[in-house]
């Protein structure tokens, strides 16, 4: 078999693979895949139609994907407020006098006024809440571990103005019991066997596109980078069949 029609049948193999995993969309630019309907998830919890003020909390272990699906969110619905807010690892920078820089931060950014000067740790200054109560706005609050941050930083719904939207993190369910009706609490579990193995079949799919464009070049392309790309897809789909096989098999018992 000549390196030529090698290189040709590998490429067939890849373009199938791809065209089978087409409708797979790209969430960001880090290539995650699989979280798109958890996004869409999330969203449908928002109902944006409805004029009430909404919160719904998020949560799950560390590394779950809670941080990427909110983002998603958040970049996909923030134009269509009056103002906007997004801020990551909470629990990172609580402590001492970082507490009000956050709070002052939130609104300062809402607001749209450069360092917002207040120092009511709890409640709104009057002139704060009775801006704020005319307008329409999306707060990303990411990694809350404590109520009483919530109490601090965003205080009761009734500060918002209509149609205005809370989105709260979390590793700890209880921590948005308070403030959150539970249907409008959201579980992020780990993504179900199909979802978790396109990554990886993606990026190899990639690879090997890749260094099947070496091919193209004629003689650049050795026989043994060849063989190296032969023995990694023999691998890959050893690998998704025995993957395969356990995911039937626990189904079937």
């Amino acid at each position: 078999m000549g390196l030529k029609y090698d290189a040709e049948l590998v490429e067939e193999i890849v373009k199938s693979v791809l065209k089978r995993l087409d409708h797979v969309r790209v969430v960001n630019s880090k290539g995650v895949i699989g979280i798109e309907k958890q996004i869409s998830y999330v969203e449908s919890l928002l109902q944006v139609e409805s004029q009430d003020v909404r919160a719904i909390g998020i949560w799950g272990m560390s590394g779950i994907g809670k941080t990427i699906i909110v983002e998603g969110v958040y970049k996909r619905l923030c134009s269509e407020y009056d103002g906007c807010y997004f801020k990551a690892n909470i629990s990172e920078e609580w402590g001492g006098h970082e507490n009000m820089y956050l709070k002052k931060d939130i609104f300062s950014t809402l607001l749209g006024e450069h360092n917002l000067k207040f120092d009511a740790q709890y409640g709104l200054p009057y002139f704060v809440e009775r801006r704020l109560r005319r307008m329409k706005v999306l707060v990303v609050l990411d990694d809350v571990k404590d109520p009483q941050q919530l109490e601090i930083l965003i205080g009761t719904l009734d500060w918002f103005g209509t149609g205005s939207r809370i989105i709260v993190t979390t590793k700890d369910k209880q921590v948005v019991a308070k403030m959150v009706v539970d249907n409008d609490i959201y579980e992020v579990k780990a993504l179900d066997f199909d979802d978790s193995f396109r990554p990886i079949s993606i990026s190899q799919c990639l690879n090997i596109t890749q260094r099947m464009e070496m091919a193209h070049e004629g003689s650049n392309i050795s026989n043994s980078i060849l063989l190296n790309i032969w023995n990694w897809l023999w691998q890959t789909l050893i690998d998704f069949i025995y993957r395969s096989k356990d995911k039937f098999k626990t189904r079937n018992e």
